[in-house]
């Protein structure tokens, strides 16, 4: 497998999702690449650029604080 990304997570509440996103596409100049429920876990997840937002109540984030760098990565 190669690594064809790391994205530095950023865990935000829910109310600030919209507003993340704008600041980061203008940051990055690019529109948001990803943007999806994850309803099971009870988080919202967005991507822009090499930044991975996730949004969700404290309690819901927490499992997921140590988590700092996600890396998608392909196999070849």
């Amino acid at each position: 497998m190669q690594v064809c990304k790391s994205l530095t997570r950023i865990f935000i509440a829910p109310a600030e999702m919209n507003a993340s996103i704008a600041f980061y596409e203008e940051l990055f100049g690019e529109k948001c690449g990803m943007r999806f429920a994850y309803s099971e876990k009870g988080l919202e997840l967005a991507m822009v650029g090499s930044f991975l937002l996730v949004s969700g109540s404290p309690d819901k984030l927490e499992p997921f604080r140590e988590t700092k760098v996600t890396d998608r990565k392909s196999v070849v």
